[in-house]
């Protein structure tokens, strides 16, 4: 799978570079990726509507690029996965700026195996969901 979503990625960053990426095009990756619909609506709403003309592009070609980057490149800034923590547990993680962004880049593309629902263990009903989407 995780060669499908980085095609998603790349097809998204170069639309970015080359200043034509648009909410619908980032939504659709964000859904492509993972397979599912979400509600975008504040997403849309915060571009489309409250961002300037210059705010958007700004956005939509500089941060959503380097966001996309980001995500890309998880499994180089993190060779390993950071260990889980589950909720009211007493424990730190140590990680660069870097590895963070990258972790939050891929939250933001819901790229996290999704916790909540029939299929999923047991074990993981005393860890929040670090995707975006909730």
């Amino acid at each position: 799978r995780w060669p499908i979503i980085c095609n998603l990625l790349s097809n998204l960053k170069r639309k970015c570079d080359n200043h034509t990426a648009t909410v619908e095009d980032l939504k659709r990756t964000i859904e492509n990726c993972v397979e599912r619909h979400y509600n975008m609506d504040c997403l849309e709403h915060l571009i489309n509507e409250i961002y300037s003309n210059e705010q958007r592009s700004h956005f939509m070609s500089n941060v959503l690029s380097s966001v996309c980057t980001l995500a890309l490149n998880v499994d180089i800034l993190c060779s390993q996965s950071p260990p889980l923590l589950c909720i009211g547990s007493n424990r730190s993680v140590t990680m660069s700026q870097r590895q963070a962004a990258s972790l939050l880049a891929c939250a933001f593309f819901c790229l996290f195996p999704c916790r909540t629902g029939l299929k999923v263990k047991k074990e993981y009903e005393n860890f929040q969901n670090p995707n975006f989407n909730t």
